[in-house]
């Protein structure tokens, strides 16, 4: 079975669960705080896929570091994916959890790249048509990559809205290289 499959799989019952008990939101932002933990910590992360370090120690691991910032369901169910050794996948289940959560509030997270820092009023006008584009609640990441010239990317789930002046000028190259192509023949 894909890991995929099995980080849907374990998101899923987590999804399941925090909605039967009525703490999805509370979850939710537990699967942040492990999420953005786990991200901040390329040490953490090794430990995590380690097959050197044993259960028990990467779970007194978590516990120190996460003790009192989630809810006992959470840690529950961090130490249940332990216990199944899946630790490896922890990222990715958290990952998955947040899409489905997502798509239960009809929320969509959206990755901007601009070559340069946008403005406030910038962001809110993006903001506002990405709202009209995807007819959901829109989280907006920023980031900058100067290489695009001049323009931004959007990136959402598996669509890609790319207006850079790279992308652009890319776009004109292969008109012209096509038209001398013809013009040669």
């Amino acid at each position: 079975m894909s890991s995929y499959n099995i980080a849907t799989r374990y998101a899923n019952a987590l999804m399941q669960l925090a909605t039967e008990k009525e703490i999805l939101e509370q979850v939710s932002n537990d699967m942040e705080i492990i999420y953005d933990g786990i991200s901040s910590s390329k040490e953490l992360r090794t430990i995590l896929k380690s097959p050197v370090i044993k259960t028990d120690k990467k779970q007194s691991i978590l516990t120190k570091i996460f003790d009192n910032k989630i809810s006992d369901v959470s840690s529950e169910f961090i130490q249940f994916i332990l216990k199944k050794n899946r630790e490896e996948l922890i990222h990715e289940i958290i990952k998955r959890f947040r899409e489905l959560y997502n798509l239960k509030i009809n929320r969509v997270e959206a990755e901007v790249i601009s070559s340069i820092e946008l403005t406030e009023q910038q962001k809110k006008e993006l903001h506002s048509s990405l709202i009209a584009y995807t007819q959901k609640e829109v989280l907006l990441n920023f980031s900058l990559d100067e290489s695009l010239i001049g323009g931004f990317i959007v990136k959402i789930n598996d669509t890609v809205l790319d207006s850079s002046v790279k992308q652009q000028l890319g776009k004109l190259r292969k008109k012209l290289f096509e038209q001398q192509h013809l013009v040669v023949n």
